[in-house]
């Protein structure tokens, strides 16, 4: 069969041109800058409300219109300042909308001949360029509270901080934090200060730049802990007395407070009346022991609460008061502090039937004379 010599050269010349055209693309463009400067993997990282200046490197060819063939897609549905057809330089401005996300540039060719035509591949990726504006991300350690992206926490609480979109590998970022918390420069892993006060974390880039902060609302123990009563009656029949066994929970509780240790310290019983003898100037018994808190801020042991009792007492002097002020002590990265509150026990007794309450923060117990024993 004998080919068309003019069908021939028709396709041949078609070849020519399609090839001249890849490689005039080819040569109207060398590469793409941004200021400022991407890694090799054409990653450029910012904090939020930054500029990134973006710069197309072309060598001019021969038929090839630059100012209506280059076309830059974002995805972040910023505002171009410039003609975005244009090889640059074109300013995006990264506000809120891109904090927290990796934001996407496309640069491409559409493509013309020499005289004008649209070619039949017209556009053509020439590259992807990554902008990371990081947000951090807390992650506290307790899981109690259940909100572990939570900005208040308790005095030793430890958080891990990290970004999203998380920086890459290899990337040198300084982890700083404010007061007395601590941080660890390289990782983010951060443990909160002992007192209460407000923390700021920032990670910064190595020319110390800060990419973004946050702020840590960190709370000490505070006021009296609630008693969850696990025995409600201890008593020795035959006269008044009352007791109770009882777990804390530290207050507040939208924190949590595993690394705070806690201390009783020794006070005296002050007793008037039927308690006067078994209790006046004798010192209370604290717990001898620092002890542990869970992450829902329970104690890890029991605390038993007794009156004295006298059962040499006529019972017509069963009337009398007896009370004793706790210091109660925190300990945490540490250091002590002492007599952060208070505590109030106190014991009543009255009347014939030898009625008498005994109560601790806010848990109590009542029982009478006659009540069998209880322990």
């Amino acid at each position: 069969m004998q080919l068309n010599s003019r069908h021939n050269l028709t396709l041949f010349a078609f070849l020519i041109a399609f090839i001249v055209n890849q490689e005039s693309l080819r040569a109207g463009y060398d590469s793409v800058t941004t200021t400022p400067g991407m890694d090799p993997n054409n990653n450029v990282i910012i904090a939020k409300d930054d500029n990134v200046t973006f710069q197309i490197s072309a060598t001019p060819f021969e038929g090839y219109v630059a100012s209506n063939g280059y076309s830059w897609i974002f995805n972040n549905g910023t505002i171009l300042a410039g003609d975005p057809t244009q090889a640059g330089p074109i300013v995006v401005t990264f506000g809120s909308a891109a904090k927290g996300n990796t934001n996407q540039c496309t640069v491409g060719l559409t493509h013309y001949g020499s005289e004008g035509e649209l070619c039949q591949s017209p556009f053509i990726v020439l590259t992807t360029i990554n902008v990371l504006v990081p947000q951090i991300v807390p992650k506290a350690i307790a899981t109690v509270p259940a909100n572990q992206a939570r900005t208040i926490i308790g005095v030793g609480e430890e958080v891990l901080c990290s970004t999203q979109p998380p920086l890459p590998a290899g990337y040198s970022a300084l982890w700083q934090t404010t007061n007395a918390g601590t941080i660890n420069a390289d990782t983010g892993d951060y443990t909160a200060g002992d007192i209460t006060e407000s923390e700021d974390i920032t990670v910064d880039n190595s020319a110390g730049e800060q990419l973004d902060k946050i702020t840590f609302a960190v709370k000490a123990p505070l006021g009296a802990p609630h008693y969850q009563i696990t025995t409600d009656k201890l008593h020795v029949s035959g006269c008044p007395n009352a007791g109770f066994r009882a777990t804390w929970v530290i207050n507040p509780t939208n924190v949590s407070f595993y690394n705070v240790m806690f201390e009783e310290q020794m006070a005296n019983w002050a007793a008037s009346g039927y308690f006067f003898n078994c209790d006046n100037g004798k010192g209370h018994e604290p717990l001898a022991v620092w002890y542990g808190i869970n992450n829902d801020n329970s104690s890890q042991v029991t605390d038993t609460n007794t009156s004295g009792y006298d059962s040499n007492q006529p019972t017509s002097n069963w009337a009398g008061l007896t009370e004793v002020m706790i210091p109660l002590d925190y300990r945490v990265n540490g250091h002590v502090h002492s007599a952060y509150y208070t505590e109030d026990e106190k014991a009543s007794s009255s009347g014939a039937a030898g009625t008498c309450t005994i109560s601790k923060n806010d848990g109590s117990s009542t029982s009478i004379a006659s009540d069998p024993n209880a322990n």
